[in-house]
């Protein structure tokens, strides 16, 4: 457990050299159940020398130049022959490959396909992938009538569908409906994306939908208020999408939702159902207003981002869990903080009607420790509390200061980043 763990977005990770370790105890087995060298991979199948014991192949991989060689010396086509021996076949990384012939009991136990840049022809019989769990066809040339997905549809138990990149998908996304199963769906940067089929409704087991950078994406349908299970939602830089449908506010498990970079103006009180909202991020948005009683009913609400936000007219009092704020608006004076116990990092951005900021936050004292002293002056009554900070970061910047209005702050030894300049 000191040697595996699970990193950002729920990938396990492992150290180097235990990878290593692993690989020359594989190399050193008369029969390699994996093949991670691009060049040996390529060597076992040209001399069709595949047996039933490899379980793993990597042909995206090793040497650049190896890679690119091979490319146009064999214009990366590989056959069903070449296959045929393996049976066992659980693991396929490729990249821009082109696959031919007839694939008759070569992938049935295929639980992984890492398909890089595939091509939009499909010249394959009987690929049957009736065991996939996870499939990643990123930057590929492939749209909703690709003939592929006739096999793919017949993969009932996936889990994993990463199509990032697909620049040709447009419009019908119905060969989704197929995976009823689906608990990560990528969609990350199909430009061209208008549509997302109200199928997307059936995937009750989904916990993970990612629509970043779908710029020609103009509405979300209603059937997405559907995914209960949903955790993570992301629609950043959905430039074109204006509104949220209102079913969204029902997504009761929803952890993490990003609608920065996209042209919504408010956030309705319907937010405050969100119960378990860890973190929200709306940067860049056109948001005007937010629902004043909302926002204190995320109790479990740890990071706020509002930067850039340049028409936002205020902002409501926020939930006492906050750890990372982030400010962006047109008010003279921002909500009380001096409640936000637990607030490590704050950032104060292009506030430039901004006259003061209010008690930061702070903690009861303990025993007799105390920070040094600390004034907030431009406040009705001026202030100087004893009270120590939490705080690690505190960003204040492009704030025009009015009518000599002074902000003069002592911080404790706990802040480690401080940025405090005036913008005229």
């Amino acid at each position: 457990m000191s040697l595996i763990k699970i990193g950002d977005n729920n990938k396990l990770q492992m150290h180097d050299q235990l990878r290593d370790l692993g690989r020359i105890i594989n190399d050193e087995e008369h029969h390699r159940s994996r093949l991670w060298d691009f060049d040996e991979a390529l060597k076992v199948l040209k001399r069709n020398k595949g047996t039933k014991k490899i379980e793993a192949i990597n042909l995206s991989e090793g040497s650049s130049k190896s890679f690119d060689e091979t490319a146009k010396r064999h214009g990366n086509n590989y056959t069903s022959k070449q296959f045929k021996k393996l049976t066992s076949l659980r693991l396929l990384y490729m990249k821009g490959a082109h696959l031919s012939g007839d694939f008759e009991d070569s992938m049935e136990e295929l639980k992984w396909l890492q398909w890089q840049n595939c091509p939009a022809s499909f010249e394959r019989n009987n690929f049957h992938v009736n065991e996939l769990l996870v499939l990643e066809l990123r930057r590929s040339e492939i749209n909703e009538k690709w003939r592929g997905w006739s096999f793919f549809k017949m993969a009932e138990k996936l889990k994993y569908l990463d199509l990032t990149g697909c620049f040709s998908l447009e419009e019908d996304t119905d060969f989704l409906s197929a995976f009823k199963k689906l608990e990560v769906l990528i969609l990350n940067y199909c430009y061209r994306l208008k549509r997302i089929s109200t199928s997307i409704g059936d995937m009750e087991a989904l916990l993970r939908l990612e629509l970043g950078w779908c710029r020609s994406l103009t509405e979300l349908p209603a059937e997405i208020g559907n995914l209960k299970a949903l955790k993570q939602l992301n629609l950043g830089d959905t430039r074109l999408l204006s509104a949220l449908p209102d079913s969204i506010w029902f997504l009761e498990n929803l952890e993490i939702l990003d609608i920065s970079l996209i042209a919504i103006q408010e956030l309705p009180n319907g937010i405050g159902r969100l119960r378990k909202l860890r973190e929200l991020r709306a940067s860049y948005c056109k948001l005007e207003r937010i629902m004043a009683e909302s926002m204190c009913d995320l109790s479990s609400l740890r990071c706020l981002d509002f930067i850039s936000c340049y028409t936002l007219e205020s902002l409501p009092d926020l939930p006492s869990g906050l750890t990372v704020l982030g400010i962006t608006c047109q008010s003279h004076k921002l909500p009380l903080l001096s409640h936000l116990a637990h607030l490590k990092e704050l950032r104060v951005c292009f506030c430039t009607s901004l006259e003061c900021i209010q008690v930061l936050p702070s903690t009861p004292l303990k025993n007799s420790e105390c920070s040094q002293s600390m004034d907030v002056e431009g406040l009705d009554s001026s202030q100087s509390l004893n009270i120590p900070f939490k705080l690690e970061i505190l960003d204040v910047n492009h704030w025009i200061y009015q009518n000599s209005r002074r902000f003069t702050f002592y911080p404790s030894k706990d802040i480690i980043h401080q940025k405090l300049y005036e913008s005229t």
